[in-house]
């Protein structure tokens, strides 16, 4: 019997994500689960360099993820992921983890995301991946899951509407 509850904040790199799932997570008193951290140093080293990643390289990233949350959802823990979920495998991997799940989809134009990427420092993703990253996004339109968050807003405005959605959808009371 699933329990657990988990939140998935998606979107390409730039979208916002991180910074979505840490305060979701903080205001529901969450864990918060970083899918970047669990890149190897072989892949985030390619991305510095402006190498897109490619399924081989993402399939053994996806799993270790999963072990992560299979783990969390075993002991009970509501997590909240922020992770690209460019691939719908990668997506339906996730809901067939011990866990109910919902999609929280951070979909901005590529412009707007640009230009958030050039004003980032420190990060390995180079911004020359953001057009592969938006050419690996297979659309979640179909996935009854998914909701999608497409207004440029400041986090607490895009906080407020994250909730709003997940009580709309019952995920959350």
């Amino acid at each position: 019997m699933k329990d657990s509850r988990l939140i998935v904040v998606m979107g390409v790199s730039g979208s916002g994500k991180t910074s979505l799932a840490q305060a979701i997570a903080n205001t529901l008193n969450w864990s918060f689960v970083e899918a970047d951290d669990f890149h190897s140093e072989v892949n985030k080293q390619k991305m510095a360099k402006g190498i897109a990643l490619n399924d081989a390289d993402r399939l053994p990233w996806i799993n270790m993820i999963c072990r992560e949350l299979f783990l969390k959802a075993d002991s009970g823990s509501n997590c909240v992921l922020s992770f690209s979920g460019l691939k719908s495998t990668h997506r339906q991997m996730l809901r067939e983890l011990n866990a109910i799940v919902a999609f929280l989809y951070i979909d901005l134009s590529q412009a707007v995301i640009a230009s958030r990427l050039n004003q980032r420092e420190n990060h390995f993703f180079n911004p020359k991946l953001l057009d592969s990253q938006f050419k690996a996004m297979e659309d979640p339109s179909n996935e009854a899951d998914i909701i999608r968050l497409t207004d440029d807003l400041e986090l607490n405005d895009l906080l407020a509407l994250s909730f709003k959605q997940l009580k709309q959808s019952e995920f959350i009371q």
